[in-house]
């Protein structure tokens, strides 16, 4: 008797707990938007937003309750990272750990030189149907990751065939990243049965972590489900009250609120098993100029740097929250050491600071290099060179055909006259390999 009424007692709990679970995130979301002064547009979006992350009212839900249970288990899992909690003794990982490298290094060595500088690419294409011109165009680069931009994006359904037919036409022997940015706010490149925001900064106005975890999980959820793997974001920059920045309202705001809403943003897209980016890597914060059109200049001396801006990926970094990082395109002569250098090709700021003192042992991929304030400095071949050899494993080029192909020569080229070493080359290869079998793309156990 006992027992029976001990179980109904544990149902009702469970169910009640369920309810308030549900009224808490509803009234928290609600909080989020009216502390954002939106007008009539954004209200409307409030209402999507809302609707979207009710889980009874989802449009990214399967209308078969069996299909989201598998759904959700599959997510719940996220990628297979160093920091995911784990019951093995500490012999059981060591000898996990070892068979996996020892399959990675396999992987490496099957792989021909042009098959190895490829994973170095990321790139984009024009294109919302998959085609010959595509097919043969990925298959000769071979690109460790590719991003889709407006250009490559029309419907929901148009879009999520384009991406399965890359993933299942295109003959690679390693699996591509596939990203798209979806930032929030301006820079959003889905539209449609995606949740969506007015800015970055209203999540960090709002002041409750809890309305950002709960947007980025949908966001995470949605990317899935149209078939992406990772998400250019979020954007760790600081940007003062006040203060002039080229960043804007991409950013959530002050330090504090950079740390603490960038954390659950990184934390819910890992665990989704989407790869976030974070972003740009020293901090384009205090820059009042676009690295599209100039390269920006940072007068500040580093000290101030370094607690003002750098400290938020130092932070970040030494929670274990960080997979991937962008590098910025900035001139900050106290912390390069050298006035003119951008922080892209800096040794000091890639390999010294990031890897060496932050211990940061994830894969750094540059800002496009066809950015003015690289190519008219250095051309895009030449500084992708640079890049590599200051630490960047990954270089990015978008948009243009001519660009994409110089960048590819000069990183073979260099490699075979010893200008990047086969060492520095493999070193690269490897994080870009087990970050790819962390999230599941490359099937290794």
């Amino acid at each position: 008797m006992f027992h029976t009424a001990h179980k109904s007692a544990c149902l009702v709990s469970h169910v009640v707990s369920g309810f308030i679970s549900t009224i808490v995130v509803t009234l928290a979301l609600t909080s989020l938007f009216a502390s954002c002064d939106l007008n009539a547009h954004n209200d409307a979006n409030l209402e999507h937003v809302q609707h979207k992350l009710d889980p009874r009212t989802s449009p990214l839900r399967s209308s078969n309750p069996a299909d989201d249970k598998s759904k959700q288990s599959k997510q719940s899992q996220g990628p297979k990272t160093e920091h995911s909690s784990t019951l093995k003794t500490e012999g059981e990982a060591n000898t996990t750990e070892r068979a996996q490298d020892a399959r990675l290094e396999a992987i490496l060595h099957g792989l021909s030189l042009e098959e190895k500088v490829g994973q170095l690419l990321f790139l984009g294409f024009g294109g919302k149907v998959y085609d010959e011109t595509i097919r043969k165009f990925l298959e000769r680069m071979q690109p460790g990751a590719i991003a889709l931009f407006g250009r490559n994006i029309k419907t929901p359904k148009q879009t999520k065939t384009f991406i399965q037919d890359i993933k299942s036409k295109t003959r690679m022997k390693v699996p591509m990243f596939i990203g798209v940015d979806q930032e929030g706010g301006k820079v959003e490149r889905i539209k449609k049965e995606i949740v969506r925001i007015p800015s970055t900064r209203s999540l960090g106005d709002a002041r409750n972590t809890e309305q950002t975890q709960a947007y980025a999980r949908e966001l995470a959820e949605g990317l899935r489900n149209y078939g992406f793997n990772m998400n250019l974001a979020p954007v760790l920059d600081v940007v003062e009250a006040g203060s002039v920045s080229a960043i804007g309202n991409r950013s959530f705001g002050t330090k504090q609120k950079v740390i603490s809403h960038g954390r659950v943003f990184l934390e819910e897209h890992r665990q989704t098993g989407i790869l976030a980016v974070g972003k740009h890597f020293p901090g384009h914060g205090a820059a009042k100029v676009d690295s599209h059109e100039e390269l920006p200049k940072i007068m500040l001396p580093e000290n101030v740097f370094r607690e003002q801006h750098l400290s938020v990926f130092q932070q970040l970094i030494s929670e274990h929250k960080l997979d991937m990082l962008m590098t910025a395109h900035l001139d900050i002569p106290s912390l390069t050491k050298e006035a003119g250098t951008p922080a892209t090709l800096s040794n000091r700021v890639l390999t010294q600071i990031l890897r060496n003192e932050f211990g940061f042992q994830g894969v750094i991929v540059t800002d496009g290099l066809e950015m003015a304030a690289i190519d008219s400095n250095y051309g895009s071949g030449e500084a992708a060179v640079k890049a590599v050899n200051a630490g960047a494993d990954m270089v990015m080029a978008l948009w243009f055909p001519k660009k994409k192909n110089e960048i590819r020569r000069a990183l073979i080229q260099a490699v075979r006259q010893g200008r990047i070493s086969k060492k520095r080359l493999e070193q690269s290869v490897l994080r870009i390999l087990k970050l790819k079998a962390d999230y599941q793309l490359l099937k290794i156990d």
